[in-house]
Formats: C-alpha cells, structure tokens, sequence
C-alpha cells in the first residue's frame, strides 16, 4: 500500500475491484498478491 500510497480502505478496495474483474474469490487475491507481490 505503501508503494502505491493509499490507505487501508482504498487498498481493500482495490483488491474488492480486481476480485470482481477476473472472478475470482477476494482471499484468493490478497493471498496471490502476499505470495507474489513483485508481480502485482
């Protein structure tokens, strides 16, 4: 979050928008993104 300087609500949402564009659960997106974050 840091990185891309938002907060903890607009990191939330980001991760709420990306799950609903590809379909796939919200966990499985923060767990892909703590996995790999380089390629985030």
């Amino acid at each position: 979050m840091a990185s891309h300087q938002v907060d903890a609500d607009q990191g939330f949402q980001i991760l709420v928008r990306i799950s609903q564009n590809t379909n796939v659960k919200l966990r499985t997106v923060a767990q892909r993104l703590i996995d790999h974050p380089t390629e985030a």
